[in-house]
């Protein structure tokens, strides 16, 4: 309830190659945590797929035709 977009990429690791990373949009007023995120992700997947970083941002960038950019 406290995210309105989120996207969630593999970002380098220096242990493991890659992470999981949520860039997540909040709803207004919210300050989603980490915690509270992988949580939510462990009800319904295994917990290696939630994510260990998590980046706020106001919008997630976008191609011309709509598409989230991962990069």
């Amino acid at each position: 309830p406290d995210v309105d977009e989120v996207l969630v990429r593999g970002a380098p690791d220096a242990e493991w190659g890659q992470r999981v990373e949520a860039l997540v949009v909040p709803a207004d007023g919210a300050v989603p945590t980490i915690e509270q995120l992988r949580e939510y992700v462990k009800v319904e997947h295994p917990p290696f797929m939630a994510p260990t970083r998590l980046v706020l941002v106001d919008k997630i960038p976008r191609t011309a035709l709509g598409k989230p950019i991962r990069r």
